[in-house]
């Protein structure tokens, strides 16, 4: 599958964030081979978001939190898109990467709609 932006990706998904608002949104990654869908255990890796604009400039990179159950949560608080930069961006790209046994994935990217 094509990526957003660039990098191959697994899964797309478009994502509306609000801007100085608390959110949150978790994903789960299944290996699908055909026959069935395997969920694939990323407790022991490490999951990174970035934003982007539509032109590659990097807004925003932070860590996600993985739990026992392999569920990657995004959290974002009001403090998460301060500034006043966020103001005037209102479309940009995502990604969603996973880091298992030194091998990076490109797991989710989507465009990004920030509403104000």
């Amino acid at each position: 599958m094509s990526g957003v932006m660039g990098r191959p990706t697994l899964h797309r998904q478009d994502v509306a964030v609000g801007v100085g608002r608390s959110q949150s949104f978790g994903f789960r990654w299944y290996r699908d081979d055909g026959q069935e869908k395997t969920l694939v255990d990323v407790r022991a890796g490490t999951a990174t978001v970035r934003f982007e604009s539509l032109t590659g400039e990097v807004w925003k990179e932070f860590s996600a939190r993985i739990f026992n159950d392999s569920l990657i949560q995004i959290e974002l608080d009001p403090s998460s898109l301060a500034g006043p930069e966020w103001a005037s961006r209102s479309t940009g790209v995502w990604h969603l990467r996973v880091t298992l046994d030194d091998i990076t994935t490109q797991v989710v990217s989507g465009y990004l709609y920030l509403s104000h």
